[in-house]
């Protein structure tokens, strides 16, 4: 989580986070993936076009707003790709979040070192 002093409206465009629904480590590869990876690792459940094409969008539209801001016409278009890329992940990554926070994870700024499953019980 960022640090609560650049804000969240700041961070969601400047530090993205985008969980890639569907894909596995091998998406973001070329050619063979190593032979630990596919031992091990889950199976995408897309197509690897799919994948990279959501990757790849993500990442232009990262490079749109870092480049030019948030005013102009393509980064009205980004910021919205961002919006609900960013939408997506918060649904996927809530419960490992909450688990965090129930934890009183230290690595997690807004937790304040206490431990609120204690609170819950």
């Amino acid at each position: 989580m960022m640090s609560s002093s650049i804000g969240f409206d700041k961070a969601r465009y400047s530090y993205p986070v985008v969980v890639v629904p569907g894909a596995d480590h091998a998406s973001f590869l070329s050619g063979i993936p190593p032979s630990k990876v596919q031992e091990t690792d889950l199976r995408a459940n897309l197509s690897f076009d799919y994948i990279q094409s959501y990757i790849a969008e993500s990442v232009a539209s990262f490079m749109t707003i870092s480049r030019l801001g948030l005013e102009c016409d393509d980064c009205v278009k980004a910021t919205n790709n961002l919006d609900h890329k960013h939408n997506v992940t918060a649904k996927m990554i809530e419960p490992i979040l909450d688990i965090y926070a129930a934890e009183g994870a230290p690595f997690m700024s807004s937790f304040k070192n206490v431990t609120p499953w204690v609170v819950e019980a």
